[in-house]
């Protein structure tokens, strides 16, 4: 039988809403999407930051600084935004801050040479989970909106996503 409030045009082709197709970065992979200030940021496989300000309908590079990296995730702290960056070129092993809404990005200090995974803020700290070449992994932790980091003592060894649960 069908499902309540479902059509048969939905259970055959899928549901169409809530999400509906957007123009997108053109033709470039997007790994992260995140909004600030009423801008939407794409974070690109391979060429940086993309952003759009009429909710997605169109996008323009926001990447100078980033052009050739690929993009894992964007968070807002303070006046930085802020990009997890990595590439096959060692520039772009790091964490970027754009104080300017993405217009340009400037390396941050501590965590240099390392592919950051992913970003959260727990009260006013921003966390990271990071990989470092060769073999060493972790956390580490800003207290100035991602200026500097700092490398967190750890058991932890083999690092993705980071989530705040309550208290961890």
């Amino acid at each position: 039988p069908p499902l309540a409030g479902v059509t048969q045009n939905e259970l055959r082709n899928g549901p169409t809403a809530p999400w509906e197709k957007t123009a997108g970065p053109p033709g470039i992979q997007t790994n992260v999407i995140f909004e600030a200030n009423g801008i939407v940021y794409a974070g690109t496989e391979m060429q940086g930051v993309y952003k759009s300000t009429d909710n997605g309908s169109s996008w323009v590079p926001a990447n100078v600084g980033i052009e050739r990296a690929s993009i894992s995730d964007i968070i807002a702290s303070g006046s930085n935004l802020l990009a997890s960056a990595k590439s096959s070129c060692p520039v772009y092993l790091n964490v970027f801050k754009s104080t300017d809404n993405g217009a340009t990005w400037s390396n941050t200090s501590g965590l240099d040479g390392s592919v950051v995974h992913s970003f959260v803020i727990k009260g006013t700290s921003v966390w990271a989970t990071f990989a470092a070449l060769p073999n060493n992994s972790g956390i580490a932790r800003s207290s100035d909106d991602g200026n500097t980091w700092q490398i967190v003592p750890s058991i932890i060894t083999n690092v993705g996503e980071a989530i705040v649960s309550d208290n961890a």
